[in-house]
């Protein structure tokens, strides 16, 4: 007897939202008034104009790994500097702290 396979209702579903979502997302976009498929290719670092065959790293754009994608400027690697500056005097004030109570002990 040949085994029967049954899809599970969330099986099913999970199929359903994997093909419903992009298309959900791209016609959003696309009755906002914007262009849904390049924000979708941006989105996942789909780059259509770079071929793929190119692969001299100084004539690729690397815009897909950019400081400013990312929101990182000046003022926030001074206070990512500040912080890790406040990081190593409380890990030394920490040290200290535990030599003073191994004293007392």
């Amino acid at each position: 007897m040949k085994v029967k396979y049954r899809m599970t209702p969330f099986a099913r579903f999970l199929i359903f939202m994997i093909f419903f979502t992009p298309i959900a997302y791209i016609g959003l976009q696309y009755y906002q008034g914007e262009n849904g498929l390049q924000k979708a290719k941006d989105l996942i670092g789909w780059d259509s104009t770079s071929s793929q065959n190119n692969t001299d790293p100084e004539s690729s754009n690397n815009s897909s790994i950019s400081k400013d994608r990312f929101g990182i400027n000046e003022s926030v690697q001074d206070q990512i500097k500040g912080k890790e500056r406040e990081i190593k005097e409380l890990e030394q004030r920490i040290r200290q702290l535990k030599r003073e109570v191994k004293e007392l002990r």
